[in-house]
């Protein structure tokens, strides 16, 4: 999950004077993948959240295809997702 969520982070990485131009769309990319890495690291702290991180993990990674460049096109989602199984 941590894999997927940098690959989001990666293809979104952008100068910050246009990211705040942008608005929601520059900001997604960088709020989507830092919540799919959190979501992969916080269960080693808690391992008893891990289904819960986990889902929440995966449905960011799932919202990245639609507001961050197709979820780091594409690779960014399924490395998020294939996480859960």
């Amino acid at each position: 999950m941590v894999a997927g969520g940098w690959t989001v982070l990666k293809f979104s990485l952008a100068p910050m004077q246009l990211i705040v131009s942008t608005g929601f769309d520059g900001i997604a990319g960088y709020l989507l993948g830092g919540g799919v890495v959190l979501s992969g690291l916080i269960p080693l702290a808690a391992p008893q959240q891990r289904y819960t991180f986990g889902i929440i993990g995966a449905l960011l990674a799932v919202v990245s295809l639609v507001a961050s460049n197709l979820g780091g096109f594409l690779v960014g989602m399924v490395l998020g997702c294939w996480a859960v199984r």
